[in-house]
């Protein structure tokens, strides 16, 4: 059997990641984990309202525990969330050591001006969920790019998605 992998999305909010991770965890068969989708079964942050640091921090054990139990199994994981602090690859990246899992950083390196016009006309069609005003900022302000030595795995926009994905993942 082969050491399972560990994708760690990271970018901006509206940078494109949620559909590239769902891409890949379906092209790949592998198991989709996203804080959005805990926080949506836990019931909070469906409402515009902030989410409190209690709240915050047991969504993040729930999806750790997730990320674990499933590379536990022997199954390859697509965790979908920004990751932008190194510190919370750095964490994702012990888990997966637990069980001898590849990590890769898959970088989705949108610009911050074009984030931010996705951002404001998601408002507008609401297409998906709105990102608060601050958490976008906080994001913005405290944006850690993935370093060389974190296994980055750069997406390149300008080859259709699926393409990308097999030529990537040698599918």
């Amino acid at each position: 059997m082969t050491e399972p992998v560990l994708i760690l999305m990271c970018g901006m909010a509206f940078a494109g990641k949620t559909t590239l991770a769902r891409t890949i965890a379906a092209q790949c068969r592998w198991q989709y984990i996203s804080l959005d989708v805990v926080n949506t079964e836990r019931g909070v942050g469906i409402d515009g309202q902030a989410i409190p640091p209690h709240e915050w921090e047991q969504t993040y054990a729930e999806a750790y525990r997730r990320v674990a139990e499933t590379l536990r199994s022997g199954q390859s994981v697509v965790y979908d969330e920004t990751n932008f602090l190194r510190a919370q690859r750095d964490q994702l990246r012990t888990i997966a050591a637990i069980y001898r899992a590849h990590t890769y950083v898959v970088y989705v390196a949108t610009s911050e001006a074009e984030a931010r016009r996705r951002w404001q006309h998601n408002r507008i069609t609401q297409q998906r969920g709105d990102v608060r005003d601050d958490d976008f900022a906080h994001v913005v302000q405290r944006f850690e790019p993935p370093a060389a030595d974190e296994c980055v795995i750069r997406y390149n926009p300008d080859i259709p998605a699926n393409i990308w994905i097999s030529q990537t993942f040698a599918l």
